[in-house]
């Protein structure tokens, strides 16, 4: 499967983006205002059909605050900015600060959690992510009931923990926006905790918070 940008196609024939075709191609035009899920759906349960043992699907996902969230074909060299023009761009009070890459990894299918900024992807092209098959990007809404649309990850994090490696999730609780269990993402901080809840609520005490931290097996308290 390929994209093709139509408009580079009809204004430039010479574009490398008016493919040459062969016998059985077949070409969708997509309405920018008809649910456009019945095509795609076709075609990504056919990718998904043909994936191997051990392979994973070529379909990419957008869940959340999207004009048309599902699943979509992995094209290779697809970024996150691809992804979010294929589903028409996001809707308004979404997240700028704040969205999930869900990644499954290996025969085992190992779970891990990718943090990104869409504001960031916006004023620089670096932190436009590449993609691979098989990722689902959450966009986030201000509004919405945010534990609700993260619990399959936290679900995911608590499947792989063991007793020598606790679950990846962290939480926060008291005076801030959208308390509750985060994924734990490398290199997280505090600051990017209180991002991923939003914010703090008004008069929250700046000059002192607490950190519950939990050690071992025995699940020491410092």
């Amino acid at each position: 499967v390929v994209s093709s940008n139509l408009r580079s196609v009809l204004m430039n024939p010479q574009s490398v983006e008016n493919v040459k075709l062969y016998p059985r191609d077949q070409v969708t035009v997509l309405s920018t205002k008809a649910d456009r899920m019945g095509h795609l759906n076709r075609l990504t349960r056919q990718l998904r059909s043909e994936a191997r043992f051990g392979e994973a699907e070529n379909v990419v996902n957008i869940v959340g605050n999207v004009r048309f969230p599902g699943g979509y074909p992995y094209v290779k060299g697809m970024r996150i900015k691809d992804l979010l023009n294929s589903s028409l761009g996001i809707l308004p009070r979404t997240d700028m600060n704040y969205s999930l890459i869900r990644r499954v990894n290996g025969i085992n299918r190992h779970v891990e959690v990718h943090a990104v900024s869409l504001s960031k992807i916006v004023a620089n092209e670096s932190e436009n992510l590449l993609l691979r098959p098989e990722d689902e990007l959450i966009i986030l809404s201000l509004d919405e009931n945010r534990a609700a649309r993260i619990s399959k990850l936290a679900s995911d994090m608590k499947r792989q923990e063991t007793p020598e490696v606790p679950a990846k999730l962290v939480s926060i609780e008291g005076n801030i926006l959208k308390p509750g269990v985060y994924p734990l993402h490398q290199g997280m901080r505090i600051l990017d905790l209180i991002n991923a809840s939003i914010n703090i609520l008004p008069e929250t005490d700046m000059n002192y918070a607490l950190m519950r931290r939990v050690q071992g097996m025995d699940r020491h308290v410092e």
